[in-house]
């Protein structure tokens, strides 16, 4: 069960795996107070309908429902939850990690803002930021040249 403080740990985590047999939600409202963490950044994550339903509720929803709204990626068998991670975990692993840093980056510069803001900032860290590392130099070439790069992380 990931209830209150721990539904917060998954709501403020980039990426969540979850066994299908956990359960989410934020039952404060049920003790006469709301999630105060939460409220700000849950609708973001899952629509405003559904965090006012979670929240103003206090209901509980099962890991295959927080799969379907956004609020975790995925729900695997609890037999299989570590292999499932590691499986996707190591997806994002063999990427180079700086140009991972620089995508996440550009990821959050698009929050809160306009289109047109956000894409100028991700043409920015784009730019200036991603293309002056060798791996994103180093990722072109193995592409044209149909072969699989060799990251140096810088």
């Amino acid at each position: 069960m990931a209830l209150g403080g721990g539904m917060e740990l998954a709501v403020f985590c980039d990426m969540v795996i979850a066994s299908e047999k956990s359960k989410f939600g934020q039952p404060e409202i049920k003790v006469g107070v709301y999630p105060s963490m939460v409220v700000a950044w849950l609708s973001k994550i899952i629509g405003l309908k559904k965090a006012y339903e979670m929240i103003l509720s206090g209901d509980t929803i099962s890991a295959k429902e927080a799969e379907q709204i956004g609020l975790i990626n995925m729900a695997v068998p609890d037999a299989e939850l570590e292999e499932k991670s590691e499986e996707f975990i190591k997806k994002i692993t063999n990427n180079s990690a700086v140009v991972l840093k620089w995508a996440k980056k550009a990821v959050k510069s698009g929050l809160n803002v306009d289109f047109e803001t956000g894409l100028k900032n991700s043409e920015v860290i784009y730019k200036y930021a991603l293309m002056a590392t060798y791996d994103a130099k180093e990722g072109i070439d193995a592409f044209i040249n149909k072969r699989e790069p060799v990251w140096k992380d810088k």
